[in-house]
């Protein structure tokens, strides 16, 4: 539930999907339940998700309103599994992640260029520790190479990208663009 005024009066409704699931710790709930196929009680999703058993609670309630989870009461605590609606919205939470990390090492790129490589004279480009730093994004870029196809064309760009920085650093001429 959450609260809101009306013309002065207290109101209050239950939380819609959307503001449940972009939040971190329903996120989370999610994704552990996703890892552990069978299922799992809440005080280890709880420990899991790095909450209090009481907040996992409200949060398992919330998500099976939502109809993400389903809840079988086994003596005094709740056994909860993913239904195909809930494993649908992690394997979109996990899909979504997976790009976050591509715009993170995206934004590095132009991070590096801006801070080392733009508007400086050559001798002053710390050749070094672009390619060392060039070398990091790199190994973070190939685990997008394989999988999602779409994010892999991503991370292919992102990676010549990352050479004309290398190739701007070390004096080398831009590559001719291609038609």
């Amino acid at each position: 539930l959450f609260y809101y005024t009306l013309g002065g009066e207290r109101m209050k409704r239950k939380r819609g999907g959307e503001e449940l699931i972009f939040q971190e710790k329903p996120v989370a709930a999610l994704l552990v339940l996703k890892e552990i196929k069978e299922g799992a009680y809440q005080t280890l999703v709880a420990k899991r998700v790095n909450t209090t058993y009481a907040h996992t609670v409200k949060i398992m309630n919330e998500l099976e309103h939502l109809r993400l989870i389903r809840s079988e009461q086994a003596g005094r605590v709740k056994f909860i599994k993913l239904t195909e609606l809930g494993l649908e919205v992690a394997e979109s939470l996990e899909r979504i992640k997976r790009i976050l990390r591509v715009c993170e090492v995206a934004r590095e790129i132009d991070d590096l260029y801006e801070k080392e490589v733009k508007g400086k004279l050559r001798q002053e480009i710390r050749k070094e520790r672009v390619q060392r730093e060039a070398d990091k994004l790199r190994r973070r870029l190939e685990e997008f190479f394989e999988g999602d196809p779409r994010l892999a064309v991503i991370a292919r760009r992102l990676n010549t990208r990352l050479n004309e920085v290398v190739s701007e650093a070390i004096g080398l001429p831009p590559s001719p663009a291609v038609i």
